[in-house]
């Protein structure tokens, strides 16, 4: 996804809602807001089996993630739709490398989600057990649950079906082949290594997305996402010589087309999501149809 051909400064369209981030925005808008149509049967969708579930539920995310990006953009708001758009980014690293080797990397991505609720219920208790030392007041009593996050029971059925997700990981076969390497130092055997989810970056480079992460992903980190100086700088028309500047009511920066990145990143989502089904097979006509719009556009100029 070449993210720089769609690098323009954002105007009102007379004819529409549509703002032309790009030589060809209507157009991209277009084959979003067909995929967010024909993908409606996410709506109501009943999932059968742990796979089908995360697919579906990460599809149905990200489905409304571009939604709202496209409000946003339709508003003029482009920058803040590329926050929601960075995120998307995210559901396709991860549903891409899910699909890589579901019986592995579902049930990891599983017990990451459940150790991350126990870890931060388990933070949450001990907060609240140093604030009442802190003000005198003995332990909680049951009555008093939740004290963290979880009421009890939930949380010991949350125990055993993240234990049971350690084993299923300790008895795949060829485990140590079909994980990814490990880092420098890392001495750990299989089974607890994975336990962890790789980063997005391993995610994205492990499934041929490694140039999405390192144009569009980092780029959004710097400019879009994180309180960082090239962030503070959209917004921000400065001096020559950077002594100083006037805070602008909209971006001073190029931006990349909401409208091109989001259909991009839902076709792929759909094209991974979706498979060989009927949806799946209109992601892939529509991506084949997004190249083409590129194309044509890159040509006009």
């Amino acid at each position: 996804m070449a993210v720089g051909r769609w690098l323009r400064f954002p105007k009102v369209s007379p004819e529409s809602t549509v703002h032309e981030y790009g030589h060809a925005s209507a157009e991209a808008r277009e084959i979003g807001l067909s995929l967010l149509d024909s993908s409606s049967a996410y709506e109501g969708f009943r999932a059968s089996g742990r796979n089908q579930v995360a697919v579906a539920g990460l599809v149905a995310r990200a489905r409304r993630l571009l939604r709202s990006a496209y409000r946003l953009a339709d508003a003029g708001e482009g920058l803040e739709a590329a926050v929601l758009l960075r995120s998307m980014t995210e559901y396709c690293f991860t549903l891409s490398w899910l699909g890589d080797d579901q019986d592995l990397n579902i049930p990891r991505w599983l017990h990451d989600g459940l150790a991350r609720i126990l870890q931060q219920d388990k933070e949450l208790r001990s907060i609240e057990r140093r604030r009442r030392r802190d003000a005198g007041l003995p332990e909680h009593t049951a009555a008093e649950e939740p004290v963290g996050l979880l009421l009890p029971a939930m949380r010991e059925r949350m125990i055993a079906a993240r234990d049971a997700l350690r084993d299923e990981l300790a008895a795949i076969d060829h485990l140590e082949d079909r994980l990814e390497p490990p880092r420098a130092l890392d001495t750990r055997a299989p089974e607890v290594r994975a336990r962890d989810l790789p980063s997005f970056r391993a995610q994205a480079r492990a499934t041929g997305m490694g140039d999405v992460y390192a144009l569009s992903y980092t780029f959004d980190s710097l400019a879009i996402a994180h309180p960082n100086s090239m962030a503070a700088e959209q917004l921000l028309d400065l001096a020559t010589d950077r002594s100083g500047g006037v805070v602008a009511a909209t971006p001073m920066r190029s931006l990349p087309d909401p409208y091109a990145v989001g259909a991009a990143l839902f076709i792929l989502l759909l094209e991974r999501g979706a498979g060989r089904t009927r949806l799946g097979q209109r992601a892939a006509a529509e991506h084949r149809r997004f190249h083409e719009t590129r194309s044509d556009s890159s040509s006009t100029r």
